[in-house]
């Protein structure tokens, strides 16, 4: 857990004196996201069987997965040697990240705020295949606010929950598969395989999430734990995107109070508006930090429990 607990630190710190990058999800999601969509272009032909096409897609995964498993064993490798565990904690800056969304969501809200809805695009079109630029300021923040939610399972809870069960071979598969599910999990024949791995790595810390995700509403005013808790398990389902992300969007929702969704499928509770405002989008980034520390005081008990344990 040591490198876990240093990489939270450091991360916060960080976060804290860096600028926003450009793009605020992990460099090794990123890469692999790229890569996928690459070879989702040059395999994926509309014209094909749909047999053809699925065996295609499996051949995607298989290359982009035997790549990332090379990164993966140089990191192992390199925790077997004396202070291995400061590999350990670079690999998790390359797979993990919060204080980017957390201090996007901050620029966004400030731009919002200001009625300045080109800036917003501007921020947070990389994050989103499709163009931004004629949706309002309500779409804007109904979109960072679902957005959110899904980065805090996929780019911070399950790789750091794959990196404390099977160290950086199992964070770097959850990488790779919720990657090529964005890259090219979308087409029915083609992303079939994607869509069937990242629903098998992301079950447990889609679940953790949300549950995070209500307990961290106990501390931001204005939010509900026991709302996020009735959306999450009433609505979930209605979130059209695979690997149960459904979870932790409808936690969001629900915590906020506030409709999310659109074309992957709206959830909220009952008379909630989709028209999300500024004030919404901070107690949204407010819930993000909120989950960081939680999230730190779980590693930190558990590293002290495990020493207690070993005495």
């Amino acid at each position: 857990m040591t490198p876990v607990l240093l990489f939270l630190v450091l991360h916060l710190l960080l976060g804290a004196v860096l600028p926003l990058p450009r793009d605020p999800r992990p460099l090794f999601y990123t890469l692999l996201a790229n890569a996928g969509s690459g070879l989702g272009r040059r395999l994926n032909r509309d014209t094909r069987p749909p047999g053809d096409l699925a065996f295609r897609g499996f051949v995607a995964v298989a290359v982009v997965t035997a790549f990332s498993a090379i990164i993966a064993y140089a990191f192992y490798r390199a925790a077997q040697y004396p202070y291995g565990w400061l590999g350990g904690t670079v690999f998790l800056f390359f797979s993990a990240s919060l204080m980017g969304p957390v201090k996007l969501l901050r620029a966004v809200t400030d731009a919002l705020a200001k009625d300045d809805t080109a800036k917003a695009v501007k921020l947070l079109q990389p994050c989103f295949p499709a163009p931004l630029s004629s949706a309002d300021s309500h779409t804007l923040a109904r979109r960072a606010a679902e957005w959110s939610a899904v980065s805090l399972d996929v780019h911070f809870t399950a790789p750091l929950f794959w990196f404390l069960l099977l160290g950086a071979p199992g964070a770097m598969l959850s990488v790779t598969f919720a990657a090529l599910r964005e890259a090219f999990g979308g087409h029915k024949f083609f992303g079939r395989f994607a869509r069937l791995l990242d629903r098998l790595f992301n079950i447990v810390p889609a679940l953790l999430t949300a549950f995070i995700l209500m307990f961290c509403a106990i501390f931001v005013s204005g939010c509900s734990p026991r709302r996020a808790l009735e959306t999450a398990f009433s609505q979930a389902g209605k979130y059209k995107s695979s690997g149960f992300l459904g979870l932790p969007v409808a936690a969001m929702a629900g915590a906020l109070g506030v409709t999310l969704g659109g074309a992957e499928g709206w959830i909220g509770p009952k008379d909630s508006t989709a028209r999300l405002s500024a004030a919404q989008l901070q107690r949204c980034a407010m819930i993000h930090f909120v989950f960081f520390l939680c999230v730190t005081v779980l590693v930190s008990a558990g590293i002290l429990l495990e020493n207690i344990m070993v005495k």
